[in-house]
């Protein structure tokens, strides 16, 4: 079956910004919903350069820290690139 609910995880500070968007808008297209979930419940800012919207930084508000996040609410896990995600392979506050 189709996954019903994805989790996004971006970093923080430094995000590839397409990584994100062209996903979630496929995911959405499909009828998926999508949350997006942060080391810290506060603005993501992409890397510059890397597919914002023309005039917009592509900075976005996660709805939730992974502090925050419960794996049961989930069906599928996309963790977007960029220099920003090894934040999280080599651990981070919080």
């Amino acid at each position: 079956a189709a996954p019903q609910h994805v989790l996004m995880v971006v970093a923080n500070d430094g995000f590839y910004y397409q990584e994100y968007s062209h996903p979630r808008a496929t995911l959405e297209a499909s009828g998926v919903e999508v949350s997006v979930a942060a080391g810290r419940a506060e603005t993501a800012v992409p890397h510059a350069g890397t597919g914002q919207p023309p005039g917009l930084d592509g900075s976005l508000l996660p709805d939730l820290s992974l502090a925050a996040v419960n794996s049961a609410d989930d069906d599928a896990l996309v963790i977007v690139g960029g220099w920003g995600a090894s934040s999280y392979q080599y651990a981070f506050e919080g």
